[in-house]
């Protein structure tokens, strides 16, 4: 019973570690589309897990492994959108009509 206390004292230790920390991505990059997509998938898990971290321990992981996967390809294809790409300034002359569904 002891060890499960102690157990429980070093995750509450951790997590305020955890909490103070800022997120980087370190990515050797280049000015291309793929990497755009890679980085804002990696942001899809930051921020997955900036949702996650104030849950308790056994509660932090997602319900399934693709489950995060799915958050990072959601994050990275609404940048990726026409609409978003021309409001940032990456996208010229485009007009959106009534048939781009997901812009």
């Amino acid at each position: 019973m002891m060890m499960l206390g102690l157990f429980y004292q070093i995750i509450n230790l951790l997590n305020d570690v955890i909490s103070l920390l800022k997120f980087r991505i370190r990515m050797c990059t280049s000015l291309t589309s793929r990497d755009f997509y890679i980085v804002h998938h990696e942001m899809g898990h930051i921020q997955h897990y900036l949702q996650y971290k104030s849950l308790p321990f056994w509660f932090r992981r997602s319900p399934h492994g693709a489950f995060g996967e799915a958050i990072g390809d959601a994050v990275a294809l609404a940048a990726m959108s026409p609409t978003h790409l021309k409001r940032i300034g990456l996208l010229e002359n485009y007009t959106s009509s009534q048939g781009d569904l997901f812009s």
